[in-house]
């Protein structure tokens, strides 16, 4: 069993800042300013001003009233999200279904279709593609309605 990582080393703190910036903001229900943002991420105005600008640039944020708040780009990512979620269910129901038709439990067909075995031995990677997710909780209702995107940033 791996050991949970450590803190992350100085190359990837930046990223872990991008991070704690959007998680905070995401939780605010009503943004925050880049003092707040870097008082809470514990760097100076001027640092969080930069990742925050960037972050506007790049619409993970927009600009609301001198707050930031979550910008239109993850609404994009998490319909994305969703689409693969219901592709992984469809894959899930789809190795279920081949599991009865063969009489063998799915997680040896997922197995099977992964590459993991072979009737004798291993399947060549290039033969089989990536094992879809079966689990609950990958799992997502493919009929549910496409919810309609909100409006993000200033109203």
């Amino acid at each position: 069993m791996r050991a949970a990582p450590g803190p992350p080393s100085d190359q990837l703190l930046s990223v872990a800042r991008v991070v704690t910036i959007l998680d905070l903001v995401g939780s605010s229900p009503h943004g925050l300013s880049a003092h707040d943002i870097a008082e809470a991420v514990g760097m100076v105005s001027t640092s969080a001003l930069h990742y925050v600008s960037t972050l506007v640039y790049h619409h993970y944020l927009a600009r609301c009233d001198g707050r930031y708040v979550l910008g239109p780009v993850l609404a994009d990512r998490a319909g994305d999200l969703i689409t693969q979620l219901r592709a992984r269910h469809e894959a899930g129901a789809t190795i279920d279904e081949l599991a009865t038709q063969l009489q063998r439990p799915s997680r040896l067909v997922q197995r099977l279709l992964s590459g993991t075995v072979g009737p004798t031995g291993p399947v060549p990677a290039e033969l089989v593609a990536d094992p879809p997710a079966t689990s609950s909780a990958a799992r997502v209702n493919s009929s549910t309605p496409d919810m309609p995107t909100p409006k993000i940033g200033c109203t």
